[in-house]
Parts: structure tokens; sequence; C-alpha cells
């Protein structure tokens, strides 16, 4: 799960839609679809993430986890194929929910 993260910025760092939006859970990419009114890898592209780098922490709760890095928190899942990102761009909200950049519906 740790690796889908830092390839996932790897490819945004890169400026590699494409890429990025692969590592993406379907919903997420259609979200970004949806928001962004273009395809996916320019979509994304247009976002602002603030991570970088590698995860610093990761913690996994069954098929789910989560993955803190400089300036972001990021969200994966596990799916028939493998780890993906559900939610990135993330930062708390004092009793409430994260606010994700990026996220399924």
């Amino acid at each position: 799960m740790e690796s889908v993260v830092s390839r996932f910025y790897a490819a945004y760092d890169g400026h590699d839609g494409s890429a990025a939006c692969a590592l993406l859970a379907p919903a997420s990419r259609r979200a970004v679809v949806s928001a962004a009114g273009k395809p996916c890898s320019a979509g994304l592209l247009d976002e602002k993430l603030p991570g970088t780098g590698r995860p610093a922490t990761v913690s996994a709760y069954g098929d789910q986890a989560q993955a803190r890095m400089n300036g972001d928190t990021v969200f994966v899942a596990k799916f028939p194929g493998g780890w993906r990102v559900v939610a990135v761009g993330c930062t708390p909200i004092a009793g409430k929910p994260y606010q994700c950049e990026v996220e399924a519906g």
C-alpha cells in the first residue's frame, strides 16, 4: 500500500497524469473527470496536491489504509487489481471528516 502512494506522487510530481490516474480507485477517477470536465489525466494535474516524497507512516485497517506524508494524508483501499488511491490531498478538520482535494463522491 505504501508503494502505491509513492508511485502516485512520483507520477503526479512528474506530470504524468495518465500514470497517476491509473493508481486511483475507479470512483475517484470518475470524480476527477466529473469535477474537471476533462479526462482524468489532465484534470488531476490541475489539482494542487500538497504531498511530497514517501509516506512517513502507514496504518492499515483490513482492506483500507491511511498514509500520512509531509503535507498530506492519503487514503487507499484494496481492489481486485491491487491497492488504489481512494482520496488524496486530505487535511483533518477538527471534529469533522477529512477535507480531500480528490475523493470518490
